[in-house]
């Protein structure tokens, strides 16, 4: 997104697939979902791991964050098609990385600034059953971008190529985005 708001002449069509959610209202709603798709020893478990991560200073880190994110991979997939892999802990590096900024601009409202500016026309992959809400993104996007389609992929969490249910319907209408020119 901010690559296609800066510099428009690089971006001629967007694809976002599974964004997070742009207002933090919709961030408590994608909390909400999550503790109600654990067991009860896992939402203890997560509100452990959740205090032990709020002091900078715990030891571990990595380990206890992946703890944390294996609890979260339980909350993401409606049917998912394969075994646990090494996802968690791929995401734990790039998340460590890049969602702290992230998180900020989404509190400063920056982040939804940064979509008004992008004037390529954009498509929306999102499932029906990922625990970030597709209102989090549809709603906001709906208002900060002219030319805006959202996809609701069904019985689909948030990664869409690992959904059993889900991932033929996602790749055919990926493929028809991916091939489909961008309107002027």
């Amino acid at each position: 997104m901010m690559v296609a708001a800066r510099s428009p002449e690089r971006v001629a069509h967007l694809i976002l697939v599974s964004c997070a959610v742009l207002e933090d209202r919709y961030a408590r709603e994608m909390k909400s979902a999550i503790m109600a798709r654990l067991s009860a020893d896992d939402r203890l478990e997560m509100d452990r791991l959740n205090a032990l991560l709020n002091d900078p200073h715990v030891p571990k880190r990595d380990e206890l964050q992946s703890a944390l994110f294996r609890l979260i991979d339980k909350t993401e997939f409606f049917d998912r098609d394969d075994a646990p892999s090494e996802r968690v802990a791929t995401r734990k590096g790039i998340f460590d990385s890049v969602w702290p900024e992230a998180a900020a601009l989404r509190t400063s409202g920056a982040l939804l600034d940064i979509a008004r500016g992008i004037r390529c026309p954009v498509q929306v992959f999102h499932g029906d059953y990922d625990p970030s809400p597709a209102e989090g993104v549809c709603a906001p996007l709906s208002v900060a971008i002219a030319d805006v389609h959202f996809h609701i992929i069904k019985d689909c969490g948030h990664t869409p190529w690992l959904e059993r249910q889900a991932k033929e319907s996602f790749y055919a209408s990926l493929e028809a985005a991916l091939m489909t020119p961008p309107r002027n």
